[in-house]
């Protein structure tokens, strides 16, 4: 009896998807899941057998490597490879955020990401980040980049909560396109803890990376930390003092005793900028100006603009405010 009671939540749940995504593929992913519920409740072994078989052939349809991205073979043959990352990410939105507003600032991101053929031909991480919910690793090794000539400067960004996305990649390039960067995003996780063991390693593993192997300029990056993404963003420059000209905090969370110190504050070569919505409620303004007011007792300047009526997504909400403030 529990067994078919989950077959019948999986079949529903695969009628849902099939009626919230947008993409060829990931329709064809989410009809296929529910057809295979259905076979298993109805109790249909060697056609069990066969559907087995053919969402395995369905990986043939997923996106592999491609050009801008440093992955694992398992991103290739990962299930969640089959659905599209904006299907994906509207659907992470809705359960996570309920946010219509965000789902229409992110529209235009994943529009101007699909006229971009290299995003179409590269796997997501989305699957790391799922993997991370259930404690089976955070993607350490991964990462997204525009592949440029060598000797443009760095534009190093690190996410926040739902993981490194590619619309991120997409998001950064129309502005380092305009301004000489070479954009690297690494993943760590679902939350984009950078605290937590391995983070700082992550990062510096692909900072190695965007030198050693991308060519990128040796000094005059900029480092930009979205949420819990600021976190390992001040680590980094506290671990690179010399090569980093500017660093750029988005909603941020913000650690009074990390940030006050005087080993951030001697790391900076000009005050950090800080942006925030002052409708946030994930990082709430207050909790980040007393990380503004830390710097400020260490002696730093920073450039603290609260957005009016935007809120933790401003990034998406505010993006020309955000370019212009660079």
């Amino acid at each position: 009896m529990l067994f078919r009671l989950l077959g019948m939540g999986q079949i529903c749940l695969g009628l849902l998807l099939l009626t919230q995504f947008g993409h060829w593929r990931s329709q064809l992913a989410a009809g296929w899941l529910a057809l295979g519920a259905l076979l298993w409740w109805r109790g249909s072994g060697p056609v069990l057998v066969l559907w087995v078989s053919g969402w395995l052939g369905l990986l043939a349809l997923a996106p592999g490597r491609g050009p801008g991205c440093l992955a694992s073979p398992f991103l290739r043959f990962s299930p969640f490879n089959l659905f599209s990352e904006r299907d994906l990410s509207n659907l992470g939105i809705t359960l996570f955020y309920n946010s219509p507003r965000v789902r229409e600032a992110v529209r235009p991101i994943y529009d101007e990401m699909e006229t971009r053929p290299q995003y179409g031909q590269m796997c997501h991480a989305v699957a790391y980040s799922a993997n991370d919910l259930f404690g089976l690793g955070t993607g350490s090794g991964h990462l997204f980049y525009t592949p440029k000539p060598p000797g443009r400067k760095l534009l190093f960004f690190l996410h926040g909560a739902m993981g490194n996305l590619q619309c991120y990649t997409s998001y950064w390039q129309t502005y380092a396109e305009e301004h000489g960067y070479t954009v690297v995003c690494p993943t760590f996780g679902f939350s984009g803890a950078w605290w937590r063991p391995g983070g700082l390693e992550t990062a510096e593993a692909a900072w190695k990376y965007a030198h050693e192997q991308l060519g990128v300029a040796p000094e005059g990056a900029m480092v930009v930390g979205l949420s819990n993404g600021a976190t390992g963003a001040v680590r980094l420059v506290m671990e690179h003092p010399a090569q980093v000209e500017q660093l750029v905090l988005i909603s941020p969370v913000l650690e009074p005793e990390v940030v006050g110190s005087d080993r951030f504050a001697r790391a900076l070569q000009r005050p950090p900028l800080i942006l925030e919505g002052d409708e946030d409620v994930n990082v709430t303004p207050a909790a980040v100006e007393q990380g503004v007011a830390a710097m400020r007792d260490a002696g730093l300047k920073p450039r603290y603009e609260l957005l009016r009526g935007h809120a933790h997504f401003l990034m998406f909400t505010a993006r020309a405010t955000v370019f212009q403030s660079l």
